[in-house]
């Protein structure tokens, strides 16, 4: 269970008027038992959160990052001297939603938001939450009650069980991920299942600083800074604080338009890029329609050059079949000559025999003599 010790009974280094000074002695506690390795601070006023987170880390000598962004430079000047001496804290001008775009996945232990100013956070939230949070992150809130009811903050409060601390503004606090530190998660559980010392805890939390009693431990009381306004020269001072506010908004407006300005104007030149890089692509498209429709007519062409050739080949093999029948005709044409040749010389060379023998005969005749 949660234990009451040291960092309770500090006091805040910074005494500027701030809505968080209710909440610094739980701040505090939750840095102490979280020791967060990095810490991001958004939307900041006066910086009292991030200034207890940077105080917090140098008394215990936690090795922690502290980020914090502020809306206007003139917001951040007036957190900056809470954090002096403190060689790991940062502070630069950016809106959540810019300020969570540069973080790293995973990276972050603890988010502290001031709600006071929602006009920049979008629907995408919760995204880069889950996006930036480590698993043993813890998520805290604090502002007005219907700050609450915007759809991001609503939607992330209802689906974690929260610590809510109520002073004239109100604080939730619940774990992101499964490993946050138990002691903090025992103090988000149903009232039926706390124990008395968290019980305790939690109602020292919610007093007022300045009653001096926290978890049924006196506490030295320390005076929460109210701003005055009790005379001409005040309100004047106040007048101009709000003058030179609006004018660092004013500014970030103008480089947030200027900004806008340069992305349509690239957007402009590379419109104008596609457009003539499609002209060009038509072009080519129109030329190999062209070059296709050739090749089709050429295809044409080879298909009845093919079909000619087979229509020749069919006359030329039935040529060739006429060719073998007549050449062996002629074979046997030849055979035939070459058996009558044969036959004639036989017949000559018996006409030759009786020949002989004729002469011969008459020979006889012609050498006998009379009777």
């Amino acid at each position: 269970m949660p234990t009451i010790d040291d960092p309770l009974i500090w006091h805040p280094d910074s005494t500027v008027p701030s809505d968080f000074h209710g909440f610094v002695p739980f701040y505090f506690w939750l840095i102490e038992k979280c020791r967060p390795e990095t810490s991001v601070h958004l939307g900041l006023k006066t910086g009292l959160a991030f200034a207890t987170a940077c105080q917090a880390s140098r008394k215990q000598e936690i090795a922690q990052k502290c980020l914090g962004f502020s809306q206007s430079p003139l917001e951040m000047a007036e957190g900056f001297s809470a954090e002096s001496g403190f060689e790991n804290a940062q502070l630069s001008v950016a809106s959540p939603k810019e300020a969570l775009a540069t973080i790293s996945d995973q990276s972050v232990d603890l988010i502290c938001m001031n709600l006071s100013d929602l006009s920049d956070i979008g629907s995408s939230l919760h995204h880069e939450f889950s996006r930036v949070l480590s698993p043993r992150a813890v998520v805290v809130f604090y502002g007005y009650e219907q700050s609450f009811l915007n759809p991001e903050i609503a939607g992330m409060v209802a689906s974690h069980p929260c610590l809510k601390l109520k002073q004239d503004t109100v604080l939730r606090a619940f774990a992101w991920g499964k490993e946050a530190n138990s002691d903090f998660v025992a103090l988000t559980r149903p009232k039926a299942d706390l124990g008395r010392e968290a019980m305790e805890l939690i109602e020292g939390f919610n007093r007022p600083a300045t009653e001096g009693l926290l978890g049924g431990v006196e506490l030295p009381a320390f005076e929460v800074p109210v701003p005055r306004h009790d005379d001409a020269q005040t309100r004047n001072e106040s007048k101009d604080l709000h003058m030179a506010h609006m004018a660092g908004r004013l500014r970030r407006l103008d480089q947030e338009l200027r900004s806008v300005a340069q992305r349509a104007t690239a957007l402009t030149e590379e419109r104008d890029r596609l457009l003539a890089s499609q002209e060009t692509r038509f072009k080519e498209l129109v030329i190999l329609t062209r070059l296709l429709e050739e090749m089709r007519l050429v295809q044409d062409d080879l298909e009845q050059a093919e079909s000619d050739m087979a229509a020749l080949k069919t006359k030329n093999e039935a040529a060739m079949a006429k060719v073998e029948q007549a050449d062996l005709r002629i074979n046997e044409l030849l055979g035939f000559i070459a058996d009558q040749e044969n036959t004639i010389t036989q017949l000559g060379m018996e006409n030759d025999r009786l020949r002989v023998l004729a002469d011969s005969s008459q020979r006889k005749v012609l050498q006998e003599p009379d009777e």
